[in-house]
């Protein structure tokens, strides 16, 4: 029985042990997104980056309208990130977004 390697980063080397996992792919993403965003501006980066936020969820089975509304959250929380040149506040904001979800039975129910 053998461990799965996740995609940690080697110390010091910044390269990921396993190229194909799910953290070296949104790795990359990342660094794909913050170079779109610095070269188009932060206003059409936030854009893009909104709609992707909210279409990612539509593999997780929810209808595209939700979609879209979750794509306007993510507008907000790129917003709050940007506004705040860090990523805690879009972190709280994200987990208290699903608290609510949980609560109302929208997800987990």
């Amino acid at each position: 029985m053998g461990v799965k390697s996740v995609g940690i980063k080697n110390k010091g080397s910044g390269k990921y042990q396993n190229n194909s996992s799910f953290s070296y792919r949104l790795h990359r993403f990342t660094l794909s997104v913050d170079q779109y965003v610095k070269s188009s501006g932060n206003i059409y980066g936030l854009i893009v980056t909104s709609l992707l936020f909210g279409m990612s969820h539509y593999d997780l089975g929810f209808s595209f309208g939700v979609c879209i509304a979750f794509s306007i959250g993510g507008f907000f929380m790129g917003g709050a990130a940007l506004r705040s040149k860090g990523i805690v506040s879009p972190i709280l904001m994200h987990i208290y977004m699903n608290l609510i979800f949980v609560m109302t039975g929208m997800i987990f129910s």
